[in-house]
């Protein structure tokens, strides 16, 4: 049998504290809650607190978001689905079928890719749950040159676990890659040169921030989600739901006050792009978190280690 996960606390802890993680507890065991991995540390993480605090911190725990595996991979197929839905597509399942069979499947990835980019990860579950063979999916030198190569346009499709900011995304279409017979090129150029039929981002998750940005700076961007996190998702929010109302003062306060020894201060304390979020996914948490849930440095227990 599987330890808890989740660890009740004795009653003479805050009672607030102890009923929520009893609750989670008793949930997992249900099978109600989510298994959560076992690194999950909801107990230790609350510690590094002081009691003065520790109110807004579980206030914090009680909505912060986690999608296991297989969550994760139903909502990825979600997303997919729903850009069978557009308009180009919900009228004819050959222009659907067509665009599948024909589309290159890539990834967004930093100025210099590494394997624990997430989007390694989602073209594998693109490969193994939605049968796309291997000749279909690359990285995006890769897709730059097989681009190149077609004699008509083909679609591009990005795959990721979250678009946040959309800076990874914009970088990687924008970023210049080598060709096989010489020179240099990028996915929007080939676009503008007309070698793309169409670009789209499936991801299960969207954020307000970054759904705003590619319409209105990249609108021939299809999405395909699951889900867009509005605003009130995020701690900086002034109506923020991660909190209650009474506390959401009290919550930017508490960030600013123990970010430092978190080793993040100013802007950094709110995560990438300051957006503040309270999600992770079972294979990492995303920079776009608040750092003080997964931080790792010396003084600092985290909720769960990024990876």
């Amino acid at each position: 049998m599987s330890k808890d996960i989740l660890v009740s606390m004795t009653t003479t802890e805050d009672p607030v504290k102890t009923s929520l993680l009893t609750a989670r507890t008793e949930f997992s065991k249900a099978r109600i809650w989510p298994m959560q991995p076992m690194e999950i540390d909801p107990s230790g993480w609350l510690e590094n607190f002081a009691p003065e605090d520790r109110h807004v911190a579980v206030a914090l725990l009680d909505t912060f978001m986690f999608f296991n595996g297989e969550m994760t991979k139903t909502l990825l197929e979600s997303a997919l689905a729903s850009l069978a839905a557009q308009p180009e597509y919900s009228d004819s399942p050959h222009k659907w079928e067509s665009f599948l069979r024909r589309a290159l499947i890539t990834f967004p990835t930093g100025e210099t890719p590494s394997p624990t980019d997430s989007g390694y990860m989602f073209v594998r579950i693109a490969r193994q749950q939605f049968g796309f063979p291997e000749s279909q999916i690359v990285d995006p030198q890769g897709a730059v040159v097989k681009v190149d190569a077609s004699q008509e346009p083909v679609p591009v499709i990005f795959v990721d676990d979250i678009v946040g900011s959309g800076d990874q995304l914009i970088e990687t279409w924008c970023r210049d890659y080598p060709l096989r017979e010489g020179g240099f090129t990028s996915l929007n150029d080939q676009w503008e040169g007309g070698e793309i039929e169409s670009v789209h981002v499936v991801a299960p998750i969207v954020t307000w921030a970054a759904n705003q940005r590619l319409a209105e700076d990249y609108p021939y961007f299809g999405i395909g989600k699951a889900h867009i996190l509005g605003p009130e998702y995020s701690a900086k929010n002034s109506r923020t739901v991660l909190v209650p109302e009474e506390l959401r003062t009290d919550l930017t306060r508490v960030i600013t006050k123990y970010s430092p020894k978190c080793g993040f201060s100013g802007k950094d304390a709110f995560g990438h792009n300051e957006l503040a979020l309270n999600i992770a996914f079972e294979h990492s948490f995303p920079d776009l978190s608040l750092p003080l849930l997964w931080s790792e440095s010396s003084d600092w227990k985290p909720l769960r280690k990024r990876s």
